[in-house]
């Protein structure tokens, strides 16, 4: 397994021989945390894993109930191994300034929203489906700046409100939109790494780490924690309802 330091702990990660097989990377704190995830490209922050779920001891696969990113710039290599070569270099792109033009927007006819074909913000209708696909991670429609991608016939378009185009420049980048709305995506890319600052937390405490999952088969609640085994770490699954007793 790759060594990475990243949210104040060293974590080890493993990519499937085969990544056609529909095999997820696995991510794995010390012995006892296994988390199933696959790599992704955020258009502001870069390359993560996208994590949905944890294997136990006997690698029965628990899901979580929210998913969450893990960033590391480590991941770019893994990300091309899952055939996202090109959504790397988007976000480079847009991590150099790549800039769109509002003079290519044009105007709802219920004036709330301006769209745009993202073949013709980006000049191309091969890479066009891709920046739509990384942007559905920038969705945002409940802050008074609003975006999102739709689709019409397969060919993504980039809607942004009234209030957003307003205060957009007129060659705008990705930066000028994170800007722009940075309280929420602040408090977005928050949510979606809370978890691995708190197993950092209880790391730095000396406390087990205690998870809320659920059995994807029978949707039964469950709490993902340690126990020791002759001094080593490793995976403890309980319901949900005896953990909270304790």
């Amino acid at each position: 397994m790759e060594q990475i330091e990243e949210y104040r702990l060293r974590w080890a990660y493993q990519v499937p021989t085969n990544v056609t097989n529909n095999k997820q990377v696995i991510l794995q704190q010390g012995s006892s945390l296994k988390f199933l995830g696959r790599p992704d490209v955020h258009p502001f922050w870069g390359p993560f894993l996208n994590i949905d779920s944890m294997v136990d001891a006997n690698k029965h696969v628990y899901k979580l109930p929210k998913e969450q990113w893990f960033f590391s710039s480590k991941f770019e290599d893994v990300c091309k191994q899952f055939f996202k070569t090109d959504y790397v270099q988007w976000y480079h792109y847009f991590n150099r300034g790549f800039a769109f033009s509002k003079n290519k927007f044009v105007r709802n006819r219920g004036g709330k929203y301006w769209h745009v074909s993202l073949a013709k913000a980006i000049g191309s209708e091969i890479d066009a489906n891709i920046v739509g696909r990384m942007l559905e991670l920038i969705k945002c429609t409940s802050s008074d700046y609003r975006v999102y991608v739709a689709y019409s016939w397969g060919h993504p378009t980039l809607y942004v409100n009234d209030n957003l185009y307003n205060k957009l420049p007129t060659e705008w980048t990705m930066m000028n939109l994170l800007d722009i709305n940075k309280d929420y995506y602040s408090s977005m890319k928050t949510q979606h790494e809370l978890l691995w600052y708190n197993i950092a937390e209880a790391r730095r405490t000396k406390q087990s780490v205690k998870i809320n999952a659920y059995d994807p088969e029978s949707q039964v609640p469950v709490v993902y924690t340690e126990k020791l085994v002759y001094g080593i770490a490793l995976p403890d699954v309980l319901p949900y309802e005896e953990e909270i007793e304790r």
